[in-house]
């Protein structure tokens, strides 16, 4: 899975071992963007998550051994998916962008990862223990299938946090602003004028 010089999705396929490869084109939803990783069930049911041009990302699904896709669109880019069982997958993108589905990718939910992290690749050992990592050394590991809990103690501070440079800078009216802190606790972030002003 790829993308091809005028930036259309590219997938190839081989029914002898690799010995000889069949490439064909498709868009997302009338979208360029480029494939990042696929999972196939069978020769003939497969997912593939990509990120659009434009910065969302999508995730397709063939039923005929990738002769035609289907395509949904999410918020963020996606760069890793996994099946552990044929009902139950994960994909995993930008800005720690995790995607849940439990219907053979049919439809996805998105979890809370507790991370901005770009989130390079998952695996999953069984449909709730696995693992995703991603840039800065990150690594995620659930042992409940992603499902996440308020932590016991609200008022404890984490003790490693990043803060990013902002998008655009100078801004008027808004900007993106992205951070990273070590494990799931409350976040308040308070920007101030040049004259200290909050």
């Amino acid at each position: 899975a790829g993308v091809n010089t005028i930036f259309a999705p590219l997938v190839a396929k081989t029914v002898n071992g690799g010995a000889n490869w069949v490439y064909s084109t498709f868009y997302l939803n009338n979208n360029e963007g480029t494939l990042r990783d696929l999972y196939f069930f069978d020769s003939e049911n497969g997912i593939v998550v990509s990120n659009l041009w434009n910065g969302p990302g999508a995730v397709s699904k063939t039923t005929n051994g990738g002769t035609n896709w289907s395509t949904q669109i999410y918020s963020s880019a996606l760069y890793g998916v996994d099946f552990p069982v044929p009902t139950t997958g994960y994909a995993v993108g930008f800005n720690g962008y995790i995607l849940k589905s439990t219907d053979s990718g049919n439809n996805w939910s998105q979890q809370t990862s507790g991370t901005a992290a770009f989130l390079k690749s998952v695996d999953f050992i069984d449909s709730i223990n696995g693992y995703a990592v991603g840039n800065g050394g990150t690594i995620l590991k659930t042992t409940n299938g992603g499902l996440t809990s308020a932590p016991n103690n609200l008022n404890e501070l984490p003790l490693k946090f990043k803060l990013f440079q902002n998008y655009p800078n100078p801004f008027n009216p808004k900007s993106k602003i992205q951070f990273q802190i070590a494990k799931l606790s409350d976040v308040k972030l308070v920007v101030y004028d040049v004259l200290g002003r909050e």
